[in-house]
């Protein structure tokens, strides 16, 4: 930020707000300018500080982090007698998000909604038929529940089509918006949610710890949803944040 004042003049810079800090000098005589940093929102709503130089008072605005969801599993198998299932929602503190089935053999017993995370549990009905598969929507992700069927299928039954392919993903960029504690960790690279967990392999000698935003990344996962579920990440450098 440029200051522009008599060269006799002298003035002063204050920050009103705790995550917005002043870089080096905070003041000076005449002409010169003043050096300031924004630690990152964590929190999904958007928040408003100010700078005080000399008698001037500068709004800074910015924007909250990304509501981004990951379940702990995607995908739950039962017996013909039906029961229960449950799943955790991990989320930021603010983020909204809902639990409704898909198909009717599938309830919502628990978790209906929440806003951060929390558990979801569903309740199957018997199965009398043949085997089924059915699905929930949870946090805006897809939930799927196998039901093995009443009767062994005979001979002639005709063999459930194959699961579809998972789809690779290949990014390359810096790490937005990060949230989450390893190995559960939420963040944004080059506009796509990034999820990782216990079985996410990072390469080289540097670890989940070592993530941070605005470090360079390499990540080579599946997509699920709007999500993409990180199997592989590479740390390039240490970033720069400002």
């Amino acid at each position: 930020m440029s200051v522009s004042t008599a060269r006799d003049c002298q003035w002063t810079a204050n920050s009103a707000a705790p995550w917005i800090s002043i870089n080096g000098s905070a003041g000076g005589q005449g002409d010169g300018s003043v050096s300031y940093s924004v630690a990152a929102n964590v929190v999904p709503s958007a928040r408003s500080g100010t700078l005080v130089v000399a008698s001037t008072t500068v709004q800074l605005n910015q924007a909250g982090a990304p509501c981004l969801f990951s379940l702990s599993r995607t995908q739950d198998r039962l017996p013909a007698a039906g029961g229960v299932s449950t799943v955790d929602v991990s989320t930021l503190s603010g983020c909204a998000w809902t639990a409704s089935p898909i198909d009717a053999w599938i309830a919502v017993a628990g978790g209906q909604s929440g806003n951060a995370s929390g558990t979801v549990t569903l309740s199957v009905a018997p199965n009398t038929g043949a085997a089924r598969t059915g699905q929930a929507l949870i946090a805006g992700q897809r939930y799927t529940v196998s039901q093995t069927g009443a009767n062994v299928p005979g001979p002639g039954d005709p063999m459930p089509p194959p699961p579809p392919q998972p789809v690779q993903v290949h990014l390359d960029g810096s790490v937005a918006f990060l949230a989450g504690r390893c190995p559960n960790l939420q963040f944004v690279v080059n506009g796509t949610p990034v999820v990782t967990d216990a079985s996410t392999d990072f390469r080289k000698k540097l670890d989940c710890s070592d993530m941070r935003s605005g470090i360079g990344v390499t990540v080579d996962g599946v997509r699920d949803g709007l999500i993409v579920r990180a199997q592989t990440i590479q740390i390039r450098d240490s970033g720069n944040g400002q």
